[in-house]
C-alpha cells in the first residue's frame, strides 16, 4: 500500500513533471534549448542525408544514402521530451520517442493495479500530432524483479495502454539494464539473448527464463538498437561505459554509426561497422561541433543513430532555480 509521501510525490509526478524533475534531477551540467535547436539546424543541413523515424532506419529505401534517426529514451523528463518534439517540427525533422513505464511520470500501482498518468496520454497525442514516431522504452525485467510480473504480462499491459491513447506503437527501445540486473530487457525476445542464454539469475536469487517472447506477437516491428547479437565483454576504460562484474553487455548493432549524448556539449561516438568486423570497442568522446563535422565526413551509404535522453536538455532558469531547492 502506498505510504502518504509516495502519494504526494505520484500527484506531483503526474501532475506537475517539469516541477517534479526541476526538484529531483540534477541538471547544472545540461543543455539549453537553444542549444538543441542549433543541432536540428546543423542536422538539417548535412548535405545528401535523410532523418527517418527508426522504424524506417533499416529500411530497404535508404540502403544507398546517409540516413540518420533520432532517438529519444524518455527516461525521466516528459516535459522536455515535448519542448523537444515541437522543435523538430518546427525544423522539419522527425525524430522517435521511447517512454519508460518505470518512470515517475508514466504510472503507480495500487492493489495490483497500475494507474497511469492521464497527462501523459495528452503529452504522447501531442507527440504524436508533432510527428513523432511513439515506441515503449522496455524495462520488463523491473516489472519482473519488483511485482512479479512475466514478460508477457508486462508487455500486454503497457502496449495496450499505449495504443489506447490513439498512438500507433511499432516498435521498443530496452531501457539499459545489465548493470543493474545482470540482463539488459531485450533478452527477453527470442533471438537476442546475450551469447544465446536461455536465463540468468536475478537480484532476489531467482531463475528467469529469457528469450521466451517473440516481438511479432505484440504487433511489434523491431527493437531500436536493431542487434545481431551480445557478448559479455570487460568493460571499456572509459568514464561513462558501466557494467557489472567488470563485465558489461557489447551489442553488436546492424546500424553503422552511434552519438549519444552524456552531458553539456559531450557526446560518446561508437563506430559499430568496426565492432562487427573485429569485435573491438573504441569509444570516444566529441564536442557537438566535432559531432557535426564527423556526421558530414561519413561515407555514404550508412545508418547513423543520434541517441538522446531529453534529461540532458531542458536548462532554463527555472529549473536552476528549482534545482537548488533541492540543497536548502
Amino acid at each position: 500500500m502506498n505510504t502518504y509521501r509516495e502519494k504526494i510525490k505520484n500527484w506531483f509526478w503526474f501532475n506537475y513533471p517539469s516541477i517534479s524533475v526541476g526538484l529531483s534531477a540534477d541538471i547544472k551540467s545540461r543543455n539549453k534549448f537553444e542549444d538543441y535547436a542549433s543541432l536540428l539546424g546543423e542536422l538539417s543541413s548535412i548535405p545528401d542525408s535523410s532523418v527517418v523515424h527508426l522504424l524506417n532506419l533499416m529500411s530497404s529505401e535508404f540502403s544507398d544514402k546517409k540516413v540518420i534517426s533520432i532517438r529519444h529514451d524518455v527516461d525521466s523528463d516528459l516535459a522536455t521530451a515535448l519542448k523537444m518534439s515541437e522543435m523538430e517540427s518546427k525544423a522539419g525533422l522527425v525524430a522517435s520517442y521511447y517512454f519508460l513505464p518505470s518512470a515517475p511520470y508514466f504510472r503507480c500501482r495500487t492493489n495490483s493495479i497500475f494507474e497511469r498518468s492521464p497527462l501523459l496520454a495528452k503529452y504522447i497525442q501531442k507527440i504524436d500530432q508533432n510527428g513523432g514516431e511513439i515506441g515503449l522504452h522496455l524495462d520488463c525485467l523491473n516489472d519482473s524483479l519488483k511485482y512479479g510480473l512475466s514478460p508477457r504480462d508486462s508487455l500486454n499491459d503497457e502496449l495496450e495502454w499505449m495504443r489506447s491513447t490513439g498512438a500507433v506503437v511499432n516498435g521498443c527501445a530496452s531501457h539499459g539494464s545489465y548493470h543493474l540486473y545482470g540482463a539488459d530487457n531485450y533478452e527477453i525476445f527470442e533471438g537476442l539473448t546475450t551469447e544465446g542464454r536461455s536465463e540468468f539469475v536475478d537480484l532476489k536469487g531467482k531463475t528467469q527464463k529469457l528469450g521466451t517472447e517473440k516481438m511479432a506477437d505484440y504487433g511489434l516491428k523491431y527493437e531500436a538498437n536493431y542487434l545481431l547479437g551480445s557478448l559479455l565483454r570487460e568493460v571499456p576504460k572509459n568514464k561513462y561505459a558501466v557494467g557489472k562484474n567488470g563485465k558489461w553487455a557489447l551489442m553488436v548493432r546492424a546500424y553503422d554509426y552511434q552519438f549519444s549524448i552524456l552531458a553539456h556539449d559531450e557526446w560518446c561516438a561508437s563506430n559499430h561497422r568496426e565492432i562487427r568486423r573485429s569485435g573491438d570497442v573504441n569509444l570516444r568522446i566529441l564536442n557537438t561541433s566535432q559531432m557535426i563535422k564527423e556526421l558530414i565526413r561519413l561515407p555514404t551509404p550508412c545508418r547513423i543513430v543520434i541517441d538522446i535522453h531529453p534529461i540532458y536538455y531542458g536548462r532554463t532558469w527555472g529549473r536552476v532555480g528549482l534545482n537548488r531547492l533541492r540543497f536548502i
